[in-house]
This record gives C-alpha cells, structure tokens and sequence, in this order.
C-alpha cells in the first residue's frame, strides 16, 4: 500500500488487484491483463494442418496446488478414450507420478523444451484449466488460457473471476468432474462448437492479449507517443 500511494501508476492483471489498489494509489492504476508470449504465438501460426481434432489432452504448466489435479485426474478417469499428458514439473510431480500409473490413459511427462509447446498445444483437443477457487486464483489471469487460446482451442475453465471476466461466453465452465466429463465429451460431439470457441479465443488474443496491445496501453500510462 505504501509503494502504491505514492507510485506514478500501478499496474494490475486482474480485476481484484485493480479494485485493491485503485483505492490506494494516488496516480493512474490501470487494469492489464496478460498476454500471450509473441515467439509462442508465431510458432503456433507455424503449425498448419494441426487441429488437435484427436484424443488427447495435453496440460503445459507447473504442478503446483493452484490446480485441482485431483479432480483432473477423477474426470480422465470416466474418459478412458481420451488420453491426458501432463508436461511440467513442480512440487506436486512426485506425487502426480505416483497416481497416474493407476490410470493407463494419463501420461506424465516431466519438463517440456520450449520448441514442442507449439506443437502440443496445437495437437490437443482442448485446453483445460482445473484451477482451484481460491483467494489466489481471484486475483490472477491465467496466461496457460492465452497459449490454448493461441493455438484456437476451445477451452474448459473452473469459473474462477478473471477467467469469467476475460472470456465471457468464448469457453465453457465446469466446476465438478461430472461437468468436466460433460464438457468433454460435448466438444467431442460438437465440432462446430469447438472451432467456434478456438476461433473467438483467437480473435480475442489478436486483439487485446498480445504484447503489441500490452506494450501500447504501458506507453499511454508513460505518455510516451508512439514512433
């Protein structure tokens, strides 16, 4: 609080943040959420003829307890047509580790090279966001909603707020393992439904979540012309 009264600007990423800090900063507070990493979006637009169209999931991220891997794991478990790969390390690996080999359609993977994010989130079905509905994950915005959304994904998120405020109606929520499953197998179904939300998630990042949008809102905070 004290750095935010007297700050020229504070800078949030998430509607509670700004709410938090608009009532102590005495200058600008602007709210601005994340954004996708430009070289990932340019290796993804490398990846023709990838639609992700098979059965498998693919999960990038660290293993922290953020996500609700246990639920993730519950609802694989009832999709035993649909493989997940989880790719990532954390403090949760070992334990992740020890529960997928009772369940032969989810797959760990330890950490992933850089050069293959493209590709396997290009390659998955859908993106999944399990994320707990917890104080932490109501003041974050997820960036691994950007990256599916990059690849155009459809996506399936808890309903935590960010994610709610970000995306709207261009994914779907599910908040228990029957909804998760659901979810899932709608898609499946669906296809129109599928490219339909990959594509809303798309236009959304080319217009507002990239570094481009993001660099030109901190250069207004700064006053700075643009060249």
């Amino acid at each position: 609080p004290m750095l935010a009264r007297f700050a020229h600007a504070v800078t949030c990423t998430s509607l509670q943040q700004f709410n938090y800090f608009r009532k102590r900063c005495k200058g600008q507070t602007a709210l601005i959420s994340n954004g996708i990493n430009p070289q990932l979006l340019a290796q993804l637009d490398s990846e023709t003829g990838r639609h992700g169209s098979g059965p498998e999931v693919n999960f990038i991220g660290s293993l922290r307890n953020w996500y609700d891997f246990e639920l993730l794991f519950e609802v694989f478990r009832d999709l035993p047509e649909m493989d997940l790969h989880i790719y990532g390390t954390g403090p949760l690996y070992e334990e992740l580790l020890e529960k997928s080999h009772t369940i032969p359609n989810i797959q760990m993977h330890g950490n992933v090279e850089p050069s293959r994010t493209a590709p396997l989130l290009s390659g998955s079905f859908c993106g999944i966001l399990p994320l707990k509905m917890n104080e932490l994950n109501r003041s974050t915005c997820p960036i691994k909603l950007f990256d599916y959304w990059g690849a155009s994904r459809a996506v399936i998120s808890s309903p935590v707020e960010e994610v709610l405020r970000v995306g709207g109606d261009s994914l779907l929520y599910a908040s228990t393992k029957e909804e998760y499953v659901s979810a899932i197998k709608r898609l499946a179904r669906d296809k129109a439904l599928a490219e339909q939300l990959g594509k809303e998630g798309r236009k959304k990042v080319d217009e507002t979540h990239n570094y481009t949008s993001i660099i030109d809102q901190f250069m207004q905070i700064l006053n700075i012309p643009e060249p």
